[in-house]
């Protein structure tokens, strides 16, 4: 469980890969047809957690930088081992990245194996020393450089391969299906009865939720109505309307703004309304099938 510790708060701010490091990794995920892009997600307790990671196949790999002070602190290895709690359920492989010089058991052998043992998803987990990120530094040719990382993080075992390249996978437009009245009516109704049922008012709830969606400034054009049921009939048709994320908005890749309304939402509800907005968010294509994958395996836990 994660603790609310300083070396923990200082472990989180560190994690999206240095320039260094991302300059030797990019092009070459790139060349795979799988971008490394900024991702974001929270902890347990709402904290707040930035990283890059990478997509295909219905894949997910997670790759962070640690720095060498956490790493040579005694300590460290409790907030290590806490973040590897909040980050394994979201990937099939965790890949840190350190200038420590050297890596002991724990992290060569002992958290990698009991990660993996608590979380069956997750296949794979690394940790990688200042040697290593010298060695890809070292390579100056492309294609070797990519088979030396396809090596290290086992990049045919998440992506596949195809005479060592990859495909760039076609991208299928999300949200074209058309939700039944009577479906976007009752998701409507949960969102409501939500509305109803905290300490907060009608209107304070909706903002708040409103505010979750992380719509780009030139999108904000919606303010609750008079009412709950008023205000979540108008929040899902506003939504709904809006399609999928631009480009601009990096954290809502993968989804349609409905869906990220939906994915808030079932984080606030019982076990048979999450089934219920999961085989929505399913059937109607409002997520990916990678984003998808992650809801299920948080929220769907038979």
């Amino acid at each position: 469980m994660v603790a609310a510790d300083p070396l923990y708060e200082k472990l989180i701010k560190q994690l999206l890969l240095p320039e260094l490091v991302l300059n030797i990794l990019s092009p070459c995920f790139e060349s795979f047809g799988c971008p490394l892009k900024r991702q974001i997600t929270e902890d347990h307790l709402d904290v707040t957690i930035k990283y890059y990671g990478s997509q295909m196949n219905g894949h997910t790999i997670i790759l962070c930088y640690i720095d060498k002070g956490t790493i040579e602190e005694p300590s460290g290895i409790t907030s290590i081992v806490n973040l590897g709690y909040a980050l394994r359920t979201k990937a099939h492989g965790l890949f840190f990245f350190t200038t420590a010089e050297t890596l002991d058991e724990n992290y060569k052998y002992r958290l990698p194996r009991g990660w993996k043992d608590d979380c069956k998803s997750l296949d794979q987990v690394k940790f990688f020393a200042k040697d290593d990120i010298q060695s890809l530094q070292n390579i100056d040719d492309l294609s070797k450089r990519k088979n030396l990382i396809k090596d290290m993080l086992d990049v045919d075992d998440f992506f596949g391969n195809n005479d060592n390249e990859y495909a760039v996978p076609t991208k299928t437009p999300l949200g074209l299906i058309k939700i039944p009245e009577e479906k976007e009516q009752f998701i409507a109704d949960i969102l409501a009865d939500q509305a109803l049922n905290t300490s907060m008012s009608v209107e304070e709830y909706f903002l708040g939720i409103y505010k979750e969606i992380l719509l780009p400034n030139d999108w904000r054009t919606w303010k609750p109505s008079p009412g709950a049921t008023s205000s979540a009939k108008s929040l899902i048709a506003f939504t709904r309307s809006k399609g999928e994320y631009p480009p601009s908005v990096i954290q809502g890749e993968g989804y349609t703004v409905l869906g990220y309304l939906l994915r808030i939402l079932i984080k606030q509800v019982g076990n048979e309304q999450i089934i219920y907005l999961c085989e929505c968010i399913k059937e109607y294509k409002l997520v990916s099938e990678s984003i998808f994958e992650e809801i299920r395996r948080e929220y769907l836990k038979s």
